[in-house]
């Protein structure tokens, strides 16, 4: 009886370890049903923190920690900004290219106010006038009037006409001269004569990897972090030439993931199973 009872117990789990989601990389592609298949006898379908992490896995949910102001920009499209905020809050499960957020009220509440405090996107009414906010809890993602929108673009000094001062320039008042040059449209920031100051400096870096092993629980979070701020420097138009050769053994169907993401960028690419 211990025996047929133990058998039915390990079957009644294999019958849920799959996860089934539903992919859609772009708008333009059809819609698919991917499958995940937990290999290990312990994992089960029915444990939600395990589907969650094998979502996350998948670049279909976010781990708390990892959705943040550049997170949010990098899922929104440009036809994203000037929508309702319950529009946005809903796309985050009604759309399968978007990740899923775990308790995505608050998430992403707290996460429009930070971008919001850090000026990397604006909070306005339907008329697009600016709304001030003073702690999350102010964001009403159930909203049809709020929303999201991008940044102005700086207006000039008053006083020197350069977008990137503050105000603090020491440019003489109106009808008083440069008490270095002697010029009246002097910006103060002259060397004393007519020449046009030097332009700023561009810095670049030549930046080398090199990762060889294993890959386990003890420094998966690392290398999640290096291939995250290279992909953030992608994203912000910082990285200008790139060469590099990727050569890994991976598990499950991330093999044929690769190789249709590649394909699809046009990258050359091989898989060949590996015996034993």
């Amino acid at each position: 009886m211990d025996k047929a009872k133990t058998d039915l117990d390990k079957n009644l789990k294999r019958a849920f370890q799959h996860i089934l989601y539903v992919s859609q990389p772009t708008p333009d592609t059809p819609k698919t049903i991917e499958e995940i298949a937990l290999d290990q006898d312990t994992l089960t379908s029915l444990d939600g923190t395990t589907v969650w992490k094998e979502l996350a896995d998948k670049g279909k949910a976010f781990e708390a920690a990892r959705f943040d102001v550049k997170a949010l920009q990098r899922n929104l499209r440009p036809n994203d900004y000037n929508k309702p905020l319950r529009e946005i809050r809903d796309a985050f499960y009604q759309t399968p290219r978007l990740p899923l957020l775990p308790n995505a009220y608050d998430l992403l509440q707290r996460t429009i106010y930070n971008a919001v405090i850090a000026g990397e996107l604006r909070l306005v009414n339907a008329d697009g006038t600016d709304v001030s906010i003073d702690e999350p809890n102010q964001i009403n993602l159930a909203s049809e009037g709020l929303r999201l929108a991008k940044t102005r673009p700086k207006e000039p000094c008053a006083k020197c006409g350069r977008d990137d001062c503050d105000g603090t320039c020491s440019v003489p008042p109106p009808g008083e001269v440069c008490a270095k040059c002697g010029k009246a449209d002097c910006n103060g920031k002259c060397a004393g004569d007519n020449r046009p100051p030097p332009p700023p400096a561009k810095t670049t870096a030549e930046v080398k990897l090199s990762i060889l092993g294993s890959v386990d629980d003890t420094n998966r979070e690392q290398l999640i972090d290096v291939l995250q701020a290279l992909l953030d420097a992608v994203m912000d138009e910082k990285v200008t030439y790139l060469q590099t050769a990727i050569h890994m053994i991976a598990e499950g169907s991330a093999p044929d993931d690769i190789e249709k993401a590649a394909h699809a960028a046009g990258i050359a690419v091989s898989v060949k199973p590996k015996q034993g």
